[in-house]
């Protein structure tokens, strides 16, 4: 409360065209209508985060894949090891 009497006070102090433009100010400052606080909602409203499980899926099958070719990468090293030493059939 104490701070509305301040600022009605200061209003008084100041000359009548300053207050014209002050509540010019204002006006125009609320029909605008964005903020910055405004805009830092829209950019975080319109993130894409939401494909963020996809893509978590989509590594994950990338791992699965890769560790699968690693297995198979090891069990031809093996059998071409096996050849070249003279095991397995001719």
């Amino acid at each position: 409360m104490e701070s509305l009497i301040e600022l009605l006070q200061t209003l008084n102090t100041l000359s009548p065209l300053a207050v014209i433009g002050l509540l010019g100010t204002v006006i125009f400052l609320l029909v605008k209508g964005k903020t910055a606080a405004d805009n830092k909602i829209e950019t975080v409203a319109t993130n894409h985060l939401h494909e963020l499980p996809e893509l978590v899926e989509s590594i994950r099958e990338m791992r699965e894949t890769l560790h699968d070719m690693h297995k198979t990468l090891i069990a031809l090293d093996a059998y071409l090891h096996a050849r070249l030493n003279g095991g397995g059939r001719s």
